[in-house]
């Protein structure tokens, strides 16, 4: 189907015709008038037929009946590109010289403001859970890990116990008189003593002569033997004549002295461990360990988090091992403990507990405008724990600067005196103070048009540490 447009003398027409090639048209002759006027039939158009198939003829021509002819919008002529462009062009010139005349005729001002800095203060209660899947800044759970560190260490120290113990063993001779008629045989080990109790023990058995009578006096039978005292240290050193008595059955029958002091007895202070020993170094041997498990769970935790250690209530520190290498009471100049223990702590994301501070202080100050630059933790408090879920209040300074409304700064200065307009500044919420620069310097008002009045926000003056 193939569109061809008639032209008519001021109507135009499109004629779709069902042949195969391409049409164009030859002449345009008036219609034929039938009966004074146009009929319905007889309408006739001449065109060119340009025939796509060899077997046609290459031009012909065709009479299309009224009824092929069906009625379209009238074709105008597009309107002329320059004309366009002109019209164009003078509007974008007249913008120009609007623009133009209020940027260099019309003053302008810049308005400077310094927001206020504040310090606010933050109080919450912040609950860290290890089983938490995600921050909920609305109830204030922050998801965390529970970390241990696992340290192992042996620690050796100077004994206190002192204590003095007899080294040496006194020893002599003693001479033994028999004052019977019978000699005396005395088995070894036969114990003589002093006046004081302090007894010595001879080293061999020996003989006692009896008593014999000579020029019609009785002299004593008497042997010496060698002795050692009972026990060893200084009480065993007799002087001469200190041993008096034989012990045993044959007390009554036999005495003896010591004519020479018995010597060697001796004494030596010796170290001792003392329950004192245990107790100091297992409490610093195992602050020592605590703040190596400490050190290396701060060491591994992840950038930007924050640990609690558990506290000892719930059995942290955990003593794997301990070893000391020596008892209560032996005999040593050192001690030595070796421990094993393991730390735990809880580890959250700094960034979330500042999200829920944040939160709540916004909470706390609903309807205000500011924005906070910084959240500075103060101090942590555990209220509760229980296998790693920590309960914890937080108290923080934020600092936060107001939100400056650069529209409401420019409705507030436009029009107005410089002195006017700057009073009005300063008193705009969240305004610390405010500088005014005019071009030309000599202007008296603010600009009325409230576009030639330029606002820039500066950094806020840093705020003193308390």
């Amino acid at each position: 189907m193939r569109a061809v447009r008639e032209r008519r003398p001021g109507r135009a027409h499109r004629i779709r015709v069902r042949e195969s090639g391409i049409y164009r048209r030859l002449d345009y002759g008036a219609p034929r008038q039938t009966g004074g006027g146009f009929g319905d039939s007889g309408r006739s158009v001449m065109f060119e037929r340009i025939a796509v198939d060899d077997a046609m003829p290459k031009s012909t021509a065709w009479r299309l009946p009224r009824s092929t002819v069906a009625q379209a919008r009238l074709w105008r002529e597009p309107v002329s590109r320059q004309l366009i462009a002109a019209i164009v062009g003078g509007l974008a010139a007249i913008l120009l010289v609007v623009v133009a005349f209020q940027y260099f005729v019309v003053p302008s001002s810049t308005i400077t403001v310094a927001p206020r800095a504040q310090r606010l203060p933050i109080d919450a209660t912040v609950r860290i859970d290890p089983d938490a899947g995600a921050l909920d800044v609305e109830r204030g759970i922050v998801p965390a890990t529970v970390m241990d560190a696992t340290v192992s260490e042996t620690l050796t120290k100077p004994t206190t116990g002192r204590r003095r113990e007899a080294q040496g063993v006194a020893k002599g001779f003693v001479t033994v008189r028999n004052r019977t008629r019978q000699a005396v045989v005395l088995p070894v080990a036969s114990r003589v003593m002093t006046a004081d109790g302090t007894g010595f023990l001879t080293d061999a058995e020996f003989l006692v002569p009896p008593t014999l009578q000579v020029g019609g006096r009785d002299v004593p039978g008497e042997a010496i033997v060698a002795v050692t005292a009972e026990a060893p240290g200084l009480a065993g050193n007799a002087p001469a004549l200190a041993i008096t008595t034989v012990d045993g059955p044959f007390g009554g029958a036999l005495e003896a002295f010591n004519p020479q002091p018995l010597e060697g007895g001796s004494e030596l202070e010796v170290a001792l461990v003392s329950p004192r020993d245990f107790a100091e170094l297992e409490e610093l041997l195992t602050e020592r360990l605590q703040s190596s498990a400490i050190e290396r769970l701060r060491r591994d935790r992840p950038a930007n988090q924050t640990l609690i250690v558990w506290s000892p209530a719930t059995g942290n520190p955990q003593i794997l091992r301990r070893e000391f290498s020596a008892e209560p009471d032996e005999h040593a100049d050192e001690i030595s403990l070796s421990m094993e223990i393991r730390a735990l702590g809880t580890a959250f994301s700094t960034d979330d507990l500042e999200a829920v501070l944040r939160r709540r202080l916004q909470d706390s100050l609903e309807g205000q405008a500011f924005e906070i630059d910084s959240v500075r933790v103060v101090d942590t408090e555990v209220l509760g724990e229980r296998q790693g879920v920590l309960d914890l209040r937080v108290q923080a300074i934020a600092e936060a600067v107001d939100t400056i409304d650069r529209n409401a700064v420019r409705d507030t200065a436009a029009g107005r005196s410089l002195g006017e307009g700057l009073q009005a500044l300063r008193s705009l919420p969240g305004v610390d103070h405010v500088t005014v620069t005019h071009d030309p310097p000599d202007t008296g008002n603010f600009p009325r048009i409230s576009f030639r009045i330029d606002v820039q926000v500066e950094e806020p003056q840093p705020i003193q540490a308390p």
